[in-house]
């Protein structure tokens, strides 16, 4: 009967240390989720201002080609072939 007791005692206690580390476990994992998100929010900025970045690049590159053209056609040298 003692060692039944003793048993369920040496039972008790690992599965309250068990306990303990598994909230240990929870609290990493929730750590490590908050560093995921994080890390995700910050490429995501990242990826975000290089886009901009190319849009404004883009925009500009555009306005000098329509400016070029404009040019072109106000001088008559662009379609110069088809005036024949």
């Amino acid at each position: 009967m003692k060692k039944i007791v003793s048993m369920i005692m040496v039972v008790i206690l690992l599965a309250s240390f068990s306990g303990i580390a598994g909230a240990s476990e929870v609290d990493d994992l929730r750590k490590e989720l908050q560093e995921l998100r994080a890390d995700y929010e910050s490429r995501i900025q990242k990826l975000e201002a290089q886009i901009d970045s190319m849009n404004k690049g883009h925009e500009e590159s555009v306005a000098r080609i329509e400016e070029k053209i404009g040019e072109k056609i106000g001088s008559g040298i662009l379609f110069a072939s088809e005036k024949t």
